[in-house]
């Protein structure tokens, strides 16, 4: 075990920030901290550097770190801004910690990072007149070049323009996988965390609401937030009409899957529409009116009202090969076992 973290809270100025936090993070995993503005994902990383004073254990590979100092803990960190020193220079930044710990081999090591990292041609360089995968990249080389093994990261995509994200999504994996590190990252962004997590923690509040791996949180959702922070499209409550349990507003009978289950989720992709009704007896089939597309280069988003609000996804090319308009009659069908209980 490389993290544990036991009943950990977190109280400042009388405000309970965090509450009750457990987790356990391997060796070599690559584990997301998935949550919104104020969820308290950032004062969780903060208090694993040593930033907050919180109750409960942290253990670091099976030794508790709740007094050792900050400076003592070798955790590699980079932050939302990357904390870069403006002056200083691109080399002097990725070296501080080498220096400041007094550590040996600063050079040889600085020299291996840039090479691997591609940025040899801007040691020289001042950190103002980089890019934002540029800086990054310093960042994350000053965070590790002092051999540290967790590397804690807080929303490290946040400053860099969205078409150049994808290359730091690989860049970064790449960097976890061949450094031979243990990787804790937080964001916002639930499309992020699938591309690069083993596992996620969503967390709301202060509280972790749900840990499991990517395909675990978004077709097993534990309760309608987390099901609305993963973009599913489809939500609809459990509603009891003499005496019998129907999904939302129409007239579909729900099995006994729904005891004690609150709402039902259903994913785009499982979902067709036609303009002519399918024929089977193993799928619902509903009569719907669509009330807007929205398109886009990669896919288009079909609204439609069938007393319940759907909305499904197709692509460009079935948009147009079905000739869909607005206010146009569609069908949709889906199996009952497609249904997510939640």
């Amino acid at each position: 075990m490389m993290l544990k973290i036991e009943n950990l809270d977190l109280n400042i100025s009388k405000k309970h920030l965090l509450k009750n936090i457990n987790l356990e993070i391997e060796k070599n995993d690559f584990f997301v901290l998935l949550g919104s503005t104020g969820s308290g994902k950032t004062l969780l990383i903060e208090s694993i550097i040593g930033l907050h004073k919180y109750t409960g254990n942290i253990f670091y590979e099976g030794k508790s770190i709740n007094n050792t100092k900050i400076e003592d803990k070798n955790f590699g960190v980079v932050f939302q801004n990357f904390a870069l020193f403006p002056h200083k220079s691109v080399r002097e930044n990725i070296l501080f910690s080498i220096k400041m710990r007094k550590l040996p081999d600063g050079e040889s090591k600085l020299k291996y990072l840039a090479e691997k990292f591609e940025i040899t041609h801007l040691l020289d360089r001042n950190p103002k007149n980089l890019s934002g995968g540029e800086k990054q990249k310093v960042a994350i080389a000053r965070a590790i070049i002092g051999n540290s093994k967790l590397l804690l990261m807080d929303e490290p995509f946040a400053a860099i323009d969205t078409a150049f994200r994808n290359i730091m999504y690989n860049f970064i994996k790449k960097v976890h996988k061949e450094f031979d590190l243990t990787t804790i990252l937080i964001t916002h962004n639930f499309d992020e965390a699938v591309f690069l997590a083993d596992k996620i923690a969503v967390i709301n509040k202060g509280e972790i609401l749900q840990i499991g791996t990517p395909k675990n949180i978004f077709y097993q959702p534990k309760n309608k937030y987390i099901a609305q922070f993963v973009n599913s499209d489809n939500i609809f409550e459990i509603v009891k009409r003499d005496s019998k349990y129907f999904l939302g507003k129409i007239d579909i009978p729900l099995g006994q899957e729904f005891i004690n289950k609150k709402y039902v989720v259903l994913h785009s992709e499982n979902i067709i529409i036609s303009k002519e009704k399918i024929k089977s007896s193993a799928r619902f089939s509903i009569l719907g009116k669509i009330t807007a597309i929205n398109q886009n280069l990669y896919h288009s988003i079909i609204s439609i009202d069938a007393k319940n609000k759907f909305k499904v996804r197709i692509t460009n090319q079935s948009l147009e090969k079905m000739n869909l308009k607005i206010n146009g009659e569609i069908y949709l069908t889906f199996k009952e076992s497609s249904l997510i209980f939640i």
